[in-house]
């Protein structure tokens, strides 16, 4: 019996669809984690003539927001171990991180990976729907 999974994913939540010959599909959430915005610096309470002036390091940001998605990344990669054959899909380029990090770690994963494709956000049914329809 096979395992076919399909993952869409942005850099909020990735939702995985696990499907095997004799039953329904099972679909889960991973949240994501990683910060969307920029901190800003500086203090909000002061009445300062020249506004915030507190320095916030972006380089610490960065390194920061890296680090939150490669943990993404391996929730995600963790959630789909025993998978037999993978279908990465979503808007964005988060896949594109993901499908990165399986080239260089995962060798065994990479060998599994079917597809890649951008699709546009969708509804629940519609990311199920899209995994039968790329695995018929």
């Amino acid at each position: 019996m096979k395992k076919l999974t399909g993952i869409w994913l942005d850099y909020k939540e990735a939702v995985i669809v696990d499907m095997t010959d004799r039953e329904d599909p099972k679909v889960h959430k991973i949240r994501s984690g990683v910060q969307t915005g920029s901190v800003k610096g500086g203090s909000r309470t002061g009445g300062t003539p020249w506004g915030p002036m507190d320095a916030v390091s972006e380089s610490k940001q960065l390194n920061r927001r890296k680090h939150q998605e490669e943990a993404y990344f391996h929730k995600i990669l963790h959630a789909i171990q025993e998978t037999d054959e993978v279908l990465i899909f979503g808007p964005g380029e988060a896949k594109a991180g993901l499908v990165n990090l399986i080239k260089d770690d995962h060798t065994q994963m990479h060998a599994r990976l079917r597809g890649v494709e951008t699709a546009d956000s969708m509804t629940l049914n519609q990311k199920v729907a899209y995994v039968r329809h790329f695995f018929e």
